[in-house]
């Protein structure tokens, strides 16, 4: 297997997380009570993201031994992007001056 295709391997992979993570809230059936009554759909979207962030890694790393202007190599910034672009709008509500 070479280089290239062990990317687009990881690439597909961490968008089909990438994408589940975002459909969970609406396929999966809230449970509890009370304060944790969601808590389920919660969690599984955060693993899910965790899942994809560790091959959105792996297809970057990867991707960063492939010959420069190659398009997997450009293609292989798009989840630490994303993942960044995730972490910034979950970090501003609190860094934001009130």
């Amino acid at each position: 297997m070479t280089r290239a295709r062990l990317v687009l391997g990881l690439l597909v992979a961490w968008f089909v997380l990438h994408a589940l993570a975002l459909m969970a809230f609406s396929w999966v059936a809230p449970t509890g009570d009370g304060f944790t009554r969601g808590m389920n759909r919660l969690l599984l979207a955060v693993g899910l993201q965790m899942a994809a962030a560790v091959l959105g890694v792996a297809a970057f790393v990867l991707g960063r031994a492939l010959p420069p202007g190659h398009r997997l190599r450009r293609i292989a910034w798009v989840p630490l992007i994303l993942a960044g672009l995730l972490v910034l709008a979950i970090a501003a509500p609190f860094a934001l001056p009130r």
